[in-house]
């Protein structure tokens, strides 16, 4: 048998929340306002908020999806 036990993945806060959020957040809350800044700006939005994306849609499995947006802008 494997002697792999456990996989543990880290995430950022980035992925869940944004500056606006309140209270507590759970796994059911992704990060939605900065993804749809990030598809409305493309490159000209902030750096922060890309971060924020890419955190969200990375955790989604969507990371494909930002890289194509930000190449097209």
């Amino acid at each position: 048998g494997s002697q792999l036990k456990r996989i543990v993945i880290t995430s950022s806060c980035g992925a869940v929340s944004n500056h606006e959020d309140v209270g507590i957040v759970t796994e059911e809350n992704w990060n939605e306002a900065d993804i749809k800044l990030i598809n409305e700006k493309g490159k000209a939005a902030p750096p922060l908020e890309k971060y924020r994306a890419s955190k969200s849609l990375g955790e989604k499995g969507e990371l494909s999806s930002l890289i194509d947006i930000y190449l097209e802008r």
